[in-house]
């Protein structure tokens, strides 16, 4: 049993860990958030949509560049169409999310510090004790399907592109 240990952290030493696929259904799915980060600040973004009290409300952090200057998004919970939360739970069942697992990081990756940083969380509710709480499941890479969750998030954010700060020019 004690070999059986010592190969299991060795594994996660290399990025071969994770954590055990949830058993949810992309129905019970009440929060989904991506982003990217990176040296390149003009690069990064933070989109997030959840649904709390039967609104759905959306949270945004990222640049965009129209033809001279570059201007930064900032969003903090707008009540947007409920009907966005659906699109992303279907595309969180059609590539699998709810099944995908944490990567522990690897032994070279630790090292560097540069490197692009990917997240995708998923959110829903948990009874128990008669008390409501947070589950969620944290996937630190950029898993198929992420294209498909940024763009409608873009899509969702141009609504809100008219109150742009000019970041510099």
């Amino acid at each position: 049993m004690a070999l059986a240990s010592i190969f299991a952290a060795a594994l996660s030493l290399f990025g071969c860990g994770g954590k055990a696929p949830v058993e949810i259904t992309a129905e019970d799915i009440t929060s989904v958030s991506i982003g990217y980060s990176h040296m390149a600040r003009a690069s990064a973004y933070h989109f997030s949509l959840k649904e709390q009290n039967g609104e759905a409300l959306f949270s945004c952090h990222y640049f965009f560049y129209d033809t001279e200057d570059w201007y930064e998004v900032t969003v903090e919970e707008a009540q947007v169409e409920a009907g966005y939360m659906d699109e992303l739970r279907a595309l969180a069942a059609e590539y699998g999310f709810l099944n995908m697992k944490y990567k522990e990081p690897g032994l070279f990756d630790r090292q560097i510090s540069d490197a692009p940083s990917y997240t995708l969380e998923l959110g829903w509710p948990i009874i128990k004790n008669d008390r409501t709480y947070s589950d969620y499941l944290y996937l630190n890479y950029h898993p198929t399907g992420s294209d498909e969750v940024k763009t409608l998030f873009q899509e969702l954010a141009k609504q809100f592109e008219d109150n742009a700060a000019v970041l510099f020019q």
